[in-house]
């Protein structure tokens, strides 16, 4: 059987869809010739490491044409990393493998903004308020740096800020223009969730749920109990919204539903009253905007049902005693350590504000701070532990000075009268649940944080800064596509 002779025996071009472009064809062949160099340089010097060198390069080349998947792997591994200390003593520490995650994407979406022809998205709607609102508080962190007393040390928490920022909130705002991605990061954010509670409930459940094995339940997934529950009361919020209804989306409420019912669950027994706190007004904020809704007798008596069966529960596992134990320390600190020592760190931060006032500290230096402000009368058998100061309004105050503190209410402020204004305009269910979920999320954290300062770390930053985008995503969404009526 004779061949053409104008025909090559190997045509390279026809193993390729016809779909790739020339140059993904050329970038592949260099792979392959860059393979071929390496298995012959790693035989010759002994060093097998370089094999990996053509493995590097194509990752590379489908993290830049499939940049999203880098996205929704840093949302599925969040409450799975684990902090790997750098320098002993100091709190320094990488979050592994969130981290480097992070770095690769914004390394990756950078280098494609600079090569990309088409011009940044800058939104005309009221939206972008909630941007500038937001540059305005990383503008007085940045300046808190110059005036820091420790100005490396707040130059490198700036940094970890920016890319927690760039990587959750600009890349979603500017790359997650429909439904579906929405619905998508939300699902792998509830299977993420549900995965942690159902590991940390299942070793709870060794030691009869006690309240004082909660620390160690979520071990080696979190490293305490309190950023554990602020992971889970943030989605919680979310996947309540959407329990409303979601309109085209029926099956998706089931979901949220279902997602609602183990998120609480994992929050009950998290024994965290900051985070009980939380949903608690989280679930009043709910009740408050769709008062409608919930008056319905159907609505009723599924929230009636929902409220017994996981009292039920608990009285039947013997938790009664561990959750009025929890809930009692929060009106009687006098005897509970963890609310003396929290006291202790809060008196510590006022009196930075005092010698303070204006420019603070310095952005991230009250860890350094702390025993020069503490008051003796206050010290307790744990105030010798690296921290910040347990109350996120405090520590902006101490720290960036009082524009510091005015710049995150008024961001704060501006998301929400943004957010509720547009949820009454809006015509379309899944948006609109969608959106009040968002904000209900996001109000648990603005609670925790009067409690807490997790907001530095990957298990609250990722979800509470996704959680921003989402409500100018949805609202632009809305926007472009018609669903907002006229006022």
């Amino acid at each position: 059987m004779s061949s053409n002779p104008t025909t090559p025996l190997i045509d390279l071009v026809s193993i390729f869809p016809r779909d790739v472009s020339r140059g993904e064809q050329q970038y592949l062949l260099a792979s392959v010739i860059l393979l071929i160099v390496s298995v012959v340089v790693a035989f010759t010097l002994d060093s097998f490491w370089v094999i990996l060198l053509p493995f590097a390069f194509v990752v590379m080349f489908y993290l830049i044409e499939e940049i999203e998947t880098v996205f929704y792997l840093i949302i599925l591994v969040v409450p799975y990393s684990g902090a790997k200390t750098i320098v002993s003593g100091t709190g320094a520490a990488i979050q592994l493998p969130t981290e480097p995650l992070l770095w690769i994407l914004i390394l990756v979406w950078t280098t494609q903004l600079i090569f990309d022809p088409k011009p940044l998205h800058i939104s005309k709607l009221p939206t972008r308020r909630i941007t500038y609102a937001l540059l305005l508080f990383v503008a007085t962190a940045a300046f808190s740096v110059v005036t820091s007393t420790f100005p490396f040390m707040s130059f490198k928490r700036l940094l970890n800020t920016s890319w927690y920022l760039i990587a959750c909130y600009f890349f979603v705002v500017r790359n997650c223009r429909s439904l579906r991605q929405v619905r998508n990061i939300m699902i792998a954010s509830f299977l993420a969730a549900c995965g942690a509670v159902v590991f940390a409930l299942s070793k709870h459940s060794l030691t009869g749920f006690s309240d004082f094995t909660a620390n160690e339940s979520v071990r080696p997934l979190f490293t305490e109990h309190g950023s554990y529950a602020e992971h889970l009361t943030i989605l919680f919020g979310i996947a309540a919204g959407l329990s409303f209804g979601t309109g085209r989306f029926r099956r998706f409420r089931i979901l949220a539903m279902a997602v609602s019912a183990i998120l609480f669950a994992g929050i009950l027994f998290s024994y965290t009253r900051a985070a009980w706190v939380g949903i608690a007004c989280a679930v009043l904020f709910l009740i408050i905007v769709r008062a409608k809704e919930l008056l319905r007798f159907r609505s009723f008596v599924m929230v009636t049902a929902a409220a017994i069966a996981f009292a039920g529960i608990g009285i039947n596992v013997g938790v009664q005693q561990s959750v009025e134990r929890t809930a009692t320390s929060i009106t009687d600190p006098t005897h509970d350590l963890s609310t003396l020592g929290r006291i202790d760190r809060w008196v510590a931060g006022v009196n930075m504000i005092r010698a303070h006032p204006l420019v603070g500290v310095g952005f991230a230096t009250y860890p350094e701070h702390y025993e020069q402000y503490r008051d003796k009368r206050f010290i307790t058998p744990i105030s010798n532990f690296y921290g910040g100061v347990h109350n996120d309004y405090l520590q902006y105050w101490a720290e960036q000075g009082i524009f510091g503190l005015l710049t995150w209410i008024l961001f704060l402020i501006t998301l929400y009268w943004i957010g509720i204004k547009y949820y009454f305009r809006i015509s379309d269910q899944f948006v609109r649940n969608a959106l009040l979920g968002t904000l209900a999320g996001i109000l648990t954290h603005v609670v925790h944080a009067f409690f807490n300062d997790f907001l530095l770390y990957d298990k609250v930053a990722v979800p509470f800064w996704v959680s921003v985008a989402f409500v100018v995503v949805l609202i632009e969404y809305a926007v472009s596509h018609d669903l907002v009526r006229e006022r």
